[in-house]
């Protein structure tokens, strides 16, 4: 966890690998011309070969990401158990803060029609300039929580606006808060095209 409370991955290194061992078994040594077992702690060559293995077994699976929010699954279907989940490859650990209301599986066209509504809403107060802006907004939003269902590129979203304080930062806010359930970093382009750096 970082210091927000945010999980993430982290790598083993040789004393976190040899705790590891130490806890999944019992280690034992034999000295020569003994019959007896003293309890030990897992050899460091024993570690240091774990942890170089080009080739996991099947049995310890592949972790790719975290997840604090429910994701769909490339089949549609949604991953919503807390845990691993061997479709995606991903471990979904919900924030404290979550609660996802129920949603129907099959829902009807005066649900979705609701939904739709409840999106647009979001965005009510936004000084779009034109019903295409706004459009692509909603198509920023929902790119994300889509992205693997689409097989191939998405486009890029960049978020413009005609002057200071129009909004464009909370609108960032709100599509990284709803994807991922907390804001993202963010920068400003730069003004110089060349970032500041001079050409030799």
């Amino acid at each position: 966890m970082t210091e927000d409370g945010q999980p993430i991955i982290r790598g083993l290194n040789e004393s976190a690998a040899r705790g590891e061992c130490a806890r999944a078994a019992d280690w034992f040594t034999v000295p020569a011309n003994e019959r007896v077992m003293i309890p030990g702690a897992p050899p460091l060559d024993v570690v240091r070969d774990l942890l170089t293995l080009p080739d996991w077994p099947k049995e310890i699976p592949i972790i790719r990401a975290i997840t604090e929010n429910p994701v769909i699954r490339q089949d549609g279907s949604i991953l919503d158990q807390q845990g691993y989940d061997g479709a995606t490859q991903l471990y979904y650990s919900p924030a404290p803060s979550l609660d996802v209301p129920r949603i129907a599986d099959h829902p009807t066209t005066e649900q979705v029609a609701a939904d739709l509504e409840l999106l647009l809403e979001v965005f009510c107060d936004f000084p779009f300039d034109s019903p295409a802006s706004r459009a692509n907004i909603l198509a920023a939003l929902l790119t994300p929580i889509v992205r693997p269902l689409v097989r191939g590129p998405t486009p890029l979203c960049i978020i413009d606006k005609p002057q200071l304080g129009s909004g464009a930062s909370l609108i960032a806010t709100i599509i990284a808060v709803t994807a991922t359930g907390r804001p993202a970093a963010m920068m400003t382009a730069p003004r110089d095209p060349m970032n500041g750096v001079r050409p030799l």
